[in-house]
């Protein structure tokens, strides 16, 4: 199976910093514990997280790469945005400050296909 066969799934758990205690317990929402391991000989790689149901910019980021995606995750990932789009973005702090940007980077998009 190609890795383009393999359907949208669950692939990364992401876990705030601030909810590992030093004994690696990570206190979860719902009122369990888990236990994190960081061996040894781990590797790190930065990412960045986005939340396209509480951020308006992480929605129009997420609707961009969907664009440029193969076909098959494209359409995945358009089926996502759209359960989030009907549901409506619910914003986070992040989501609202990032609002005002994405509302002009909007109107300026609009504006540019109508010539003015």
């Amino acid at each position: 199976m190609g890795n383009q066969d393999i359907p949208l799934h669950e692939k990364y758990e992401v876990i705030k910093f601030s909810q590992i205690c030093e004994n690696g317990i990570v206190d979860n929402r719902d009122g369990t514990r888990s236990i994190t391991f960081f061996p040894e000989d781990r590797t790190y790689r930065k990412v960045f997280v986005i939340s396209p149901a509480t951020d308006p910019a992480a929605l129009a980021a997420l609707e961009l790469y969907s664009r440029m995606c193969y076909p098959k995750l494209r359409e995945e990932l358009k089926g996502w945005l759209k359960g989030i789009q009907m549901q409506g973005v619910k914003l986070s702090r992040t989501g609202q400050l990032n609002l005002p940007m994405a509302m002009k980077h909007l109107l300026d998009t609009v504006l540019s296909m109508r010539g003015e």
